[in-house]
C-alpha cells in the first residue's frame, strides 16, 4: 500500500475535540436529548475522501490545506505546531486531527498537475468524514486539470427526523428542465449520512445556479429547497430534517408485477416491439398530444428491434458478462461485482438479457459484434429496443392533480448524457393504441466534463449520476394532470439508438403508481422537432469587459401550439431580468434582441426560455454562457 503525503499548514487544526463517531441513531437519545427532540451532534472533521471529477480515488496526491479568510465564515483556531505530515490509505482517505467549521483552500497536486478547490465545513457539521471531488481527472497518462472547464461539487450531510437519523432517504440535485431532472442522487446510510458528487458542463451554468435539492423518504413529506451550486466546491454539514407525511397518498392505479397475467410479460403489462425508424409525428388526442405525438408506423418484421423487456425474479444472481469479459467497468463506488440487482420484492420488469450463455448475459448487448474490443463499452451488431405497455387505465372520473411515479434502477452509457444522448428511456401515453405521446424521458442532460469518448466508453451513467453505482430509487413524480378525464395506456420504451456502448445492465422498473398529487419532473420535449433557434454570438463565445454586446436570437418556430419566448439575464445575486419577450405561433420567425454591457470580469449569463402556452409544466430553456475577457487574442478563432 502506497503512502500519500498530505501537508496541513499551521492555523487550520482545531484545538477543540470532535472525532469521527456516529451522529446518532434512529432511536434518538445518543446526544442526550429525549426521543422526539433529536438534533444531530456537531463535530469537527477528521477524515477526507479525495476523488477526481469521475469519482476515482486520488492516488499519490499531495494536498495543502489552509484557512480561507472569507467574510462571514469563521476559520479554524490556530495550533502552535507549524505542520503535520499525514498518510492516506489506498482508497484516497486522509485522516488528520479535528478540522473545525470554517472555509479552507485545498491545493491538490497529482502527477505534476496542481488544482485548487474550496472546502466549507458548516457549524452544523455532524459527521467526522467528508468528500472532496477535485477539478481534475485521472487518465492513462497521469492527470488532467479541468479548472475552468465545468462545475464540480461535493456535498455531504445528514437527513434526520425528530427521533434521529434516517436511513434510505433519497436526496437529489436537479437543474429542472435544463438538466432534465436530477444530475446527482444519493441515499442515506444507517447513520443518515449522504454524499453527492456533481460534474456538469459550463453550458449548464444557469441550471446549477438555480438548482433545487429534493429530499424524500417513504412515509415522510418531500422537501424541495433552492440551492446555488455555483457557490459550492466541497460542502460538509448540509443537514436536512423531514417530517412524517400527512394526508392520503393512496394510489388510484398501481402495478408491482407480482401477479403474472396470461400472455403478459411483466404483471399485467405486455411487451411491444418498436422499430428504429419510430420517429413519426402527428396530431393526437389530449392537451399535450401535439407535443411530439408519435404515430406508430406500419413496421416490416425486419425493421423491428430486438426487444429485451422481461420479468425479472429475485434470487437469480445474474452477473454482467460484459464486465467479466472486460468490455465495461463498474463505477468506483459500486460493490455489486456486476450483479443485476434483485427486485425489492419478488418481481420487477427488466430491459436486459438474463441468460444467454455468453457475453450478452446481464446487459443489453442483444446480438454482439465479434470480436469485441477491450473496454469499448460493448458493441452490438445492430441497435435494439422495445416497450412494455399497461392495460387500460381509467382516469375518466378524475379531475387532477395526477402524477406518475415508480421505482427504477438503471445503468447505461456515459458517452453522451446530453441532448444528443443514447440508450433512451421514455415514458409515453396513448388514448387509442395508435398515437403515442411522450410524457417524460429519464435521461439526464448533465454533459459531464473530463475524458474523451474512448476513455469514457467503459464507464457507466446511472440513476445516481455520472460513473456512480446505480440503486433502486423512486422516480421524481411526473405530472399527468392533463390526462384527467381520459382512459389511457402507459408505455415504457427503451431504445439504444445505435450499436455502441451497450454492455451495461439496462433498466429495471417496479411499483408503478398514479396518485392524486401534482408532479414536478420536467415534461418531455423533443426541441429539435419544432424549434431550432440560432444565437449570435453563440454560447461560450468570449465578450469584452465593459463593452456593449448585442444578443440576437433568430430561427423559426414550427410547432402547432402557441408559445411565449423570453430572453432573460441572470444577475450576480441570482435574480433574473427579462430583456425581451415574443409571442409566437406556428411558422412565426423568432426575433429576440437585446443589448447588454459586459461586466469587468466573470461572465454574462443569459437564458432563452420557451414556454408552451397553457402548459405550465412544459418548458424549454437554452442556457447562454459568455465568459468575460479583457481582450480577445488575434489567434483566437471563434466559429459563429
Amino acid at each position: 500500500m502506497k503512502a500519500y503525503s498530505i501537508l496541513i499548514l499551521a492555523g487550520l487544526l482545531a484545538a477543540c475535540g470532535g472525532g469521527s463517531g456516529s451522529s446518532g441513531n434512529s432511536g434518538g437519545g445518543d446526544n442526550g436529548t429525549p426521543p422526539g427532540n433529536y438534533t444531530p451532534v456537531t463535530q469537527n472533521l477528521s477524515q477526507l475522501s479525495l476523488l477526481d471529477a469521475s469519482g476515482k480515488p486520488l492516488s499519490e496526491a499531495q494536498v495543502t490545506i489552509s484557512p480561507k479568510n472569507t467574510a462571514g465564515i469563521a476559520v479554524a483556531a490556530v495550533l502552535a505546531s507549524n505542520s503535520v505530515q499525514l498518510t492516506a490509505d489506498s482508497n484516497g482517505h486522509i485522516t488528520f486531527p479535528d478540522l473545525a467549521p470554517g472555509s479552507y483552500t485545498l491545493t491538490i497536486t497529482i502527477s505534476g498537475v496542481t488544482v485548487t478547490t474550496t472546502l466549507e465545513i458548516r457549524a452544523e457539521n455532524a459527521s467526522g468524514s467528508s468528500t472532496v471531488a477535485a477539478p481534475l481527472v485521472i487518465t492513462d497518462n497521469g492527470a488532467e486539470s479541468l479548472e475552468g472547464q465545468g462545475f464540480f461539487a461535493s456535498l455531504s450531510g445528514i437527513i434526520f427526523d425528530a427521533d434521529g437519523p434516517l436511513n434510505n432517504a433519497q436526496i437529489e440535485i436537479s437543474g429542472g428542465a435544463a438538466t432534465n431532472g436530477a444530475i446527482a442522487t444519493a441515499t442515506t446510510d444507517n447513520d443518515g449520512h449522504f454524499v453527492l458528487i456533481v460534474n456538469v458542463s459550463l453550458s449548464k451554468l444557469l441550471a446549477i445556479k438555480t438548482a433545487t435539492i429534493r429530499i424524500s423518504r417513504d412515509g415522510y413529506g418531500t422537501r424541495v429547497i433552492p440551492l446555488d451550486l455555483t457557490q459550492i466546491s466541497a460542502l460538509s454539514g448540509l443537514n436536512f430534517s423531514l417530517q412524517a407525511a400527512t394526508g392520503n397518498s393512496d394510489a388510484l392505479y398501481s402495478e408491482n408485477f407480482e401477479q403474472p397475467v396470461s400472455e403478459a410479460a411483466c404483471g399485467s403489462w405486455m411487451t411491444v416491439s418498436v422499430s428504429q425508424s419510430y420517429t413519426g409525428a402527428g396530431e393526437g388526442p389530449g392537451p399535450l398530444a401535439t407535443l411530439n405525438a408519435e404515430e406508430t408506423p406500419v413496421e416490416e418484421a425486419d425493421e423491428e428491434l430486438q426487444n429485451l423487456w422481461h420479468s425479472h425474479n429475485a434470487g437469480l444472481n445474474i452477473i454482467n458478462q460484459a464486465l467479466t469479459n472486460d468490455l465495461v467497468l463498474l463505477a468506483p463506488d459500486d460493490t455489486s461485482a456486476g450483479k443485476v440487482p434483485d427486485p425489492l420484492s419478488n418481481r420487477a420488469c427488466w430491459y436486459g438479457q438474463a441468460v444467454s450463455g455468453g457475453v450478452t448475459q446481464g446487459n443489453f448487448l442483444g446480438e454482439p459484434e465479434e470480436p469485441q474490443e477491450e473496454l469499448d463499452g460493448g458493441t452490438s451488431l445492430t441497435p435494439n429496443g422495445g416497450a412494455i405497455v399497461s392495460p387500460d387505465i381509467d382516469l375518466s372520473a378524475e379531475t387532477g392533480p395526477l402524477s406518475l411515479t415508480f421505482r427504477t434502477w438503471w445503468e447505461i452509457e456515459a458517452v453522451n448524457p446530453n441532448e444528443n444522448g443514447f440508450d433512451l428511456m421514455t415514458i409515453e401515453y396513448s388514448t387509442d393504441d395508435i398515437q403515442w405521446t411522450p410524457i417524460a424521458r429519464l435521461n439526464p442532460l448533465s454533459d459531464p466534463v473530463g475524458l474523451d469518448d474512448q476513455d469514457r466508453a467503459p464507464l457507466p451513467y446511472s440513476n445516481r449520476g455520472y460513473n456512480k453505482a446505480p440503486a433502486w430509487l423512486w422516480q421524481e413524480p411526473i405530472d399527468i394532470s392533463d390526462l384527467a378525464g381520459e382512459q389511457i395506456k402507459l408505455r415504457f420504451r427503451f431504445n439504444t439508438q445505435d450499436e455502441l456502448y451497450n454492455g451495461f445492465r439496462g433498466w429495471l422498473v417496479d411499483d408503478i403508481s398514479i396518485k392524486r398529487e401534482a408532479g414536478t419532473f420536467p415534461r418531455y420535449l423533443e426541441r429539435e422537432t419544432y424549434l431550432q433557434p440560432t444565437f449570435s454570438p453563440i454560447s461560450q463565445t468570449p465578450v469584452i469587459a465593459g463593452e456593449i454586446q448585442e444578443i440576437n436570437i433568430g430561427g423559426e418556430y414550427t410547432y402547432g401550439t402557441a408559445a411565449t419566448l423570453k430572453l432573460i439575464q441572470v444577475n450576480s445575486d441570482g435574480s433574473q431580468t427579462v430583456l425581451a419577450t415574443q409571442q409566437v405561433e406556428q411558422n412565426d420567425t423568432i426575433e429576440l434582441a437585446a443589448s447588454i454591457t459586459a461586466p469587468d470580469s466573470g461572465f454574462v449569463l443569459l437564458a432563452f426560455q420557451v414556454s408552451i402556452d397553457d402548459q405550465t409544466s412544459t418548458e424549454l430553456r437554452y442556457d447562454l454562457y459568455y465568459p468575460v475577457v479583457n481582450d480577445i487574442p488575434a489567434e483566437l478563432s471563434v466559429d459563429l
